[in-house]
């Protein structure tokens, strides 16, 4: 951490892939960890720390929905995964296209760019909130 970009904790959860016939893989976690509907549902279930730090402990990161993705949808998210793990890259359009992947599986269909918004604004206002403590 020489250029000191990160504050890792000692205390923290690892997240790793138990079942050796599931189609997930590193990088399709990234990707749906990064995506809007974990950050919202991250800062709703995680602990506020003082500093404004948020601790997920593994029975809040348990709580989160995700949809039940086909393969094909496992691929793409692992081409982002992939892509967003590369030093700067236009995170914003990849979060896009996963955000638009998860809500699409969870039937929001043509209402997606709707619940994008919707879910940005409640981001937006629990990011706010939490630092500002």
């Amino acid at each position: 951490n020489n250029e000191s970009k990160y504050l890792i904790d000692a205390n923290f959860s690892s997240l790793w892939i138990s079942d050796k016939k599931s189609p997930h893989n590193n990088y399709s976690l990234l990707a749906l960890l990064n995506s809007t509907w974990a950050t919202v549902a991250m800062e709703e279930y995680g602990t506020v720390m003082g500093g404004g730090a948020l601790k997920l402990e593994a029975t809040q990161l348990k709580k989160i929905p995700f949809p039940i993705l086909n393969p094909a949808l496992i691929s793409r998210l692992t081409i982002l995964g992939e892509n967003l793990s590369v030093p700067d890259v236009n995170t914003e359009r990849l979060i896009f296209e996963i955000d638009s992947i998860i809500l699409n599986a969870f039937g929001f269909g043509p209402n997606v760019l709707q619940k994008l918004n919707e879910l940005s604004v409640i981001k937006q206002t629990l990011l706010k909130k939490r630092i500002r403590k």
